[in-house]
């Protein structure tokens, strides 16, 4: 499953658009509990379909140590110049309770600065704050 939606997000790249192509550097997060990897980097790639919506894939190093991979559509309700401002929803790999893990983050990007919220899934998770990337390709 996981791999089909990849493979989709990658589809969408190869197409040719007007839209921005973005590198998602993932790095650092701040959890609600100990005992959790802080240094979760990562690489990325996000496609924008259209002014509001964005279509992303990539692969970081989790909280629980483990390599997950990603892949999801974004919603933007708020843009400017510099405020990007939606929520993502789809699914990453690489956590004890799922298989595929299925997720609906906000994500809240100022320039090239992003920042995205996740509750805790499991009894025994953590809340997360995560900080990433968003630099643009031309």
């Amino acid at each position: 499953m996981m791999r089909a939606i990849i493979l989709a997000v990658l589809t969408v790249f190869s197409l040719n658009c007007s839209a921005e192509d973005y590198l998602r550097l993932s790095g650092v997060s701040m959890h609600s509990t100990s005992g959790n990897n802080a240094l979760n980097y990562g690489l990325g790639l996000e496609h924008e379909l259209d002014y509001r919506w964005s279509v992303a894939g990539g692969w970081y190093r989790n909280s629980e140590w483990h390599g997950s991979a990603y892949a999801y559509g974004r919603y933007a309700f708020y843009r400017d110049d510099i405020w990007n401002i939606g929520i993502g929803v789809g699914g990453v790999t690489g956590y004890r309770t799922f298989k595929v893990t299925p997720m609906a983050i906000p994500d809240i990007c100022y320039g090239v600065l992003c920042i995205l919220v996740a509750p805790k899934l499991e009894p025994s998770g953590s809340n997360v704050m995560a900080f990433s990337l968003r630099l643009p390709i031309e």
